[in-house]
């Protein structure tokens, strides 16, 4: 995964440092990606790699990505849950 837009650079080195904070996602994302392709875990429209990975959840109502449409048309496969 990569995190480009909240690092700073270490001078000498050239590369991209991380907080604490974004090492935590960088490895919440990481393992829930690997739960996915495993099969352990299967993410829904609620609960997702990214939600796990910010640990907050997703705001309801409404879908992003789908030009603002309600979740049972984002997800018309999750609507019996």
């Amino acid at each position: 995964m990569v995190l480009r837009s909240r690092g700073t650079v270490d001078l000498e080195t050239g590369k991209v440092v991380y907080g604490e904070k974004l090492q935590r996602v960088r490895q919440r994302m990481a393992y829930a990606r690997g739960l996915v392709e495993s099969g352990t875990w299967q993410p829904n429209m609620e609960k997702d790699e990214l939600t796990y990975a910010l640990e907050t959840a997703e705001h309801g109502g409404r879908t992003r990505g789908y030009e603002n449409v309600s979740w049972e048309h984002g997800f018309p496969k999750d609507r019996p849950t």
